[in-house]
């Protein structure tokens, strides 16, 4: 039975990286940027909604606003807020994942994954770093990087103090688009037209998988461009006996995931009535939980 890992920053957060919105935004690096009407409104919003598909959520917002209303100040506002976040973020990965500045948990039910023997499992990430040489797990293949991804700081040629990623993917679904709309200004921030968007085979593996493992990954809308279509065939019955398992911290932390999952119409109780199974479990349980012990047995 093929089995496909899907990451997210919960993954990484779990392991003992310092890769939160909330740790990010605490940073210099964000707090030096020019602050935008639009980045006053993240600095403002991160105490209630800290997630990165909750920041994507307020471009999404405003993305659709300017479609709606647009004027030029608008439009400049979400392009200089985009920019400055992706340089922001871009400057700050690199700096917090140096190996002596990471504490890794190796307490943590993503260490035990990493440490896990890998046979038939493919692993993708949503996020922009490398799992196993950060956990210094040596020669064992990285996740395939669906956003992008940057090099280490210790692999940065010497002299620079850091290589800016010119990959990473922050934004929007293609879905926030009005019908019929021939206003291209903003294109660029709708992750489906990044050049980075289809290099992979991540679809292809997820539709074709038996065995679909989501760690820290919150569904958001903004990445509903990778998920829609599978989750539709789910609820329609179009595809069956899938056995989908999401790992994430708590109870509350899932209930957040079946709200995201309602926004693209996707309902738990639906995907399950077409012979597929959904399993929840929680990294607060820590690695002796027994559900998650089952679980590496499909790695």
């Amino acid at each position: 039975m093929r089995t496909i890992v899907i990451i997210g920053n919960g993954f990484d957060i779990d392991l003992g990286l310092k890769t939160s919105f909330k740790d990010f935004i605490g940073s210099p690096h964000f707090t030096k940027q020019s602050f935008t009407p639009l980045m006053n409104k993240i600095r403002n919003n991160y105490k209630y909604d800290d997630r990165w598909c909750d920041i994507e959520q307020i471009f999404r917002d405003m993305f659709i606003q300017y479609h709606i209303n647009p004027s030029q100040k608008l439009l400049d506002d979400i392009n200089n807020t985009w920019q400055m976040l992706n340089k922001a973020w871009g400057m700050y990965l690199p700096e917090i994942t140096e190996l002596d500045k990471i504490e890794i948990k190796k307490d943590s039910c993503a260490y035990k994954m990493l440490e896990y023997p890998r046979k038939k499992s493919q692993w993708y990430t949503f996020n922009y770093t490398s799992p196993y040489y950060l956990a210094e797990f040596k020669n064992k293949e990285e996740p395939t990087p669906v956003h992008g991804w940057f090099e280490p700081r210790e692999k940065t040629p010497e002299g620079l103090m850091y290589r800016i990623p010119n990959e990473l993917v922050i934004g929007i679904d293609s879905k926030a688009m009005p019908a019929n709309s021939k206003n291209t200004a903003l294109n660029h921030i709708i992750k489906k037209n990044h050049p980075q968007y289809g290099k992979t085979d991540f679809i292809n593996d997820l539709f074709s998988s038996d065995n679909i493992i989501i760690f820290g990954h919150a569904m958001g809308i903004t990445d509903s461009d990778y998920f829609y279509d599978f989750f539709t065939d789910l609820k329609e019955g179009l595809l069956s006996n899938k056995n989908i398992f999401f790992v994430t911290y708590d109870q509350a932390s899932m209930l957040k995931i079946e709200k995201n999952l309602e926004k693209i119409d996707v309902l738990i109780n639906k995907i399950e009535m077409k012979n597929n199974t959904i399993s929840s479990i929680f990294t607060t349980e820590g690695q002796s939980n027994s559900k998650f012990i089952d679980l590496l047995t499909l790695l």
